[in-house]
């Protein structure tokens, strides 16, 4: 929205440090009644809904992340590495992404100026997917799209009871195959 402009609802948020941030404007414009919000965000409690004011400044730099996008993630053994694209801070840097597996919930947290991460501990042969939520100093974005499913798988053991036999001009081997 631009400045100046009236807006019919404004959705505020407090979190867990009782600091107050909006999270949500909706319009369209208001016809009449519009008034100036001044007040300090940091008295409103919980999720509030205030009605009819004009936005008169632009975002805060105090706005929690937005959630990161193209996640997407490669199987490895007993790992998966997720990748994804770093989403607007919303005026404060980023500080680390979590990235979390379902339905292991193996996770892992990395600094903000990386945009992928390995995570490990996961159990081979189980479909996973991954979300990422970014954190900056307002606190926790929402949870990302899940990425694609992967299904981490070990390196087979080699196979065993090898044998050859010459025969003309060939060679007959056989063995027995490794466990899955």
């Amino acid at each position: 929205m631009l400045l100046g402009t009236n807006v019919d609802q404004v959705t505020v948020q407090v979190d867990n440090n009782g600091n107050a941030f909006v999270v949500a404007i909706a319009g369209p414009s208001c016809a009449s009644g519009s008034s100036t919000v001044t007040a300090a965000l940091t008295t409103v409690p919980y999720t509030t809904y205030v009605d009819h004011f004009k936005i008169l400044s632009p975002r805060p730099a105090w706005w929690i992340p937005a959630p990161p996008t193209a996640v997407s993630a490669a199987a490895g053994d007993a790992s998966a590495s997720v990748s994804w694209t770093a989403p607007a801070d919303n005026g404060s840097d980023i500080s680390s992404y979590t990235v979390t597996g379902s339905p292991d919930g193996a996770s892992v947290t990395v600094p903000g100026s990386q945009q992928s991460a390995t995570v490990s501990g996961l159990t081979n042969g189980v479909s996973e997917a991954f979300t990422v939520v970014a954190t900056n100093a307002v606190g926790p974005s929402a949870p990302s799209a899940p990425s694609n499913s992967v299904t981490p798988a070990g390196v087979p053991g080699g196979p065993s009871a090898v044998s050859a036999a010459a025969g003309d001009a060939s060679a007959s081997v056989s063995w027995t195959a490794p466990a899955d």
